[in-house]
């Protein structure tokens, strides 16, 4: 099953800034597709490529507790 999950990915600032404008920094929404290989409570284990002998690579983890949506795409 092919799958869109959108999710919340950190926010990593690597500069001096005033206390205040932390304030204003928000968490990336981030999209994924990919073959769903797990999901379970804790996490959603995604394959974003397949190769032709049904193997598969470029595995993405993704925290349940981070996720917003999980569309079905085929």
């Amino acid at each position: 099953m092919i799958v869109l999950v959108e999710w919340n990915d950190a926010y990593f600032v690597q500069f001096i800034m005033p206390p205040e404008a932390v304030k204003d920094i928000e968490p990336y929404m981030v999209q994924s597709v990919g073959w769903v290989i797990e999901r379970n409570k804790k996490e959603i284990r995604l394959a974003c490529s397949q190769i032709n002998d049904g193997r598969v690579r470029d595995i993405l983890v993704v925290p349940m507790a981070l996720v917003r949506k999980v569309k079905r795409l085929r």
